[in-house]
């Protein structure tokens, strides 16, 4: 799994603009969509692999590989996974629709992570709040036995593990989703004790002329960003996914200005930006509408990069939280 890092997401739906990122040293994606039919950035070593019916036929998913798959069905697909019980377990889900159709929240991208018994450890889910398709990212986690209460413990033994992944308000027509899949494991710290989240590092302000950079297709082949500003133009129905690194003890604060350009109607939730973390956990997500006029989406500060603060609930979100055993 990478260090320091998270991710972020920014999404256009109404028309074409300009994308301009400012962000405290330290690591982000920036994942933009629109509403345009561009194809997702799939990892260029990702295996095909196809999804079981049930359990028993799951196919095997290796720690730390990328896999490409589809879902084409309501009912869920399985996939499996083997682990310790030391390591804590991310297991990630990427599905990219066909972009052009109408999505709703009632269309939703459901993640398990279950044990040989098919007992849940954790249930994400997702619907389409925008309104158009868009790739949604999901992570279920099984934490480590020294995290795991007494009613946990059970679930967080040694052994064989899957990956449900399921789709629902799915009509005869749909077409499949393609899926993005990737699970990653992390060493429990090196000492016990909890510490009380870090105050915030001093802040950094942008220096320097903005640097124009193309975004990536997708999170495993996001484009990094090395300054604190840069501009990208993004045309309706695009993806764009850029990278940020982020350091120990600092805070991500984030900026996406959107250019003027031809007025039209207006379109609510036009554009949002969304941070993820290095296991593509959700952080944080910001909207604004667009007919036309210049608009500029603010994210909240958010916690400091730090190993508490993956479960530290502050503002409702999940924080950047950043891998056990790298320190």
């Amino acid at each position: 799994m990478s260090t320091g890092r998270s991710i972020l997401r920014w999404v256009g739906a109404g028309t074409a603009g300009v994308l301009m990122v400012c962000a405290a040293p330290g690591a982000a994606l920036v994942y933009a969509t629109a509403n345009v039919p561009t194809a997702y950035g799939f990892d260029t070593k990702a295996q095909n692999v196809t999804g079981s019916s049930t359990m028993g036929g799951a196919p095997q998913l290796a720690e730390g590989a990328a896999y490409r798959s589809a879902l084409a069905g309501g009912d869920p697909v399985y996939f499996r996974i083997d682990l310790d019980a030391r390591r804590t377990a991310y297991a990630s889900v990427v599905a990219v629709p066909e972009v052009g159709g109408e999505l709703t929240a009632m269309h939703s991208l459901q993640v398990s992570l279950v044990d040989a018994e098919g007992t849940s450890c954790d249930r994400q889910s997702q619907g389409f709040t925008d309104g158009f398709a868009q790739p949604l990212a999901l992570t279920a986690v099984r934490t480590n036995a020294a995290d795991a209460g007494p009613a946990e413990a059970k679930r967080q033994q040694a052994g064989t593990y899957y990956v449900a992944v399921s789709r629902s308000n799915r009509s005869a027509g749909d077409a499949p989703w393609q899926l993005d899949l990737r699970v990653d494991t992390e060493a429990p710290l090196k000492r016990k004790g909890a510490a009380s989240p870090p105050a915030a590092a001093p802040s950094a302000q942008p220096t320097g002329a903005p640097t124009n950079t193309e975004g990536g297709g997708g999170f495993a082949v996001a484009a990094p960003l090395r300054t604190g500003a840069a501009i990208s133009e993004i045309r309706p129905g695009q993806s764009q996914f850029f990278r940020v690194p982020i350091g120990w003890g600092q805070r991500l604060k984030a900026s996406v200005e959107i250019a003027a350009s031809r007025k039209g109607p207006y379109v609510a939730s036009a554009v949002s930006v969304s941070v993820y973390n290095p296991a593509r956990m959700h952080a944080d997500t910001a909207w604004s509408g667009y007919r036309g006029e210049g608009a500029t989406i603010d994210l909240d500060e958010l916690p400091a990069v730090a190993y508490d603060n993956r479960t530290a609930e502050q503002h409702n979100r999940r924080p950047c939280g950043v891998p056990a055993g790298t320190t």
